[in-house]
């Protein structure tokens, strides 16, 4: 990203400045106000409490940013899923297998029938967001997902 223009910390206000050692934030400096936003909406999305699990929150993420053929974000979100899965006491094996079908091949992912139904939606909703319908939203619900 070399040729998008960004300005140096020093050049930020203050209070629109954010820790982003990976840089991918930083592209948003010459607009440093949405800068922090955007990196408070992640990190309120990715790292605080919510309805889906934490695991779920990085499933979703390595699928999407596979699909859309992002190697930084997939890359990212396989250290984040990683993390998550060893948090839990998920092995190493076990963690190759769900990450190499998140990225490769989804559906023989040995996951819950609910975590499938949340992938499928994700899936669906990356590739053609025009084709969701209630009926997609009542699958999740079926599945235990709620709006909250």
């Amino acid at each position: 990203m070399a040729f998008i223009p960004y300005l140096s910390q020093d050049k930020i206000p203050v209070d629109h400045r954010v820790s982003d050692h990976d840089n991918i934030v930083q592209i948003h400096s010459v607009h440093s106000k949405v800068m922090k936003m955007h990196l408070d909406l992640y990190l309120e999305m990715m790292r605080k409490k919510g309805p889906l699990s934490f695991i779920q929150r990085e499933m979703i993420a390595v699928l999407v940013s596979s699909i859309n053929k992002c190697f930084y974000w997939v890359t990212h979100h396989e250290a984040g899923l990683r993390f998550r899965m060893s948090k839990s006491n998920i092995g190493q094996g076990e963690q190759d297998k769900l990450i190499s079908s998140l990225k490769e091949n989804y559906k023989k992912a040995e996951i819950s029938a609910d975590d499938m139904a949340m992938l499928d939606y994700a899936v669906q909703l990356t590739e053609d967001p025009a084709s969701i319908s209630e009926l997609h939203v009542t699958e999740l619900r079926n599945h235990g997902f709620s709006d909250l």
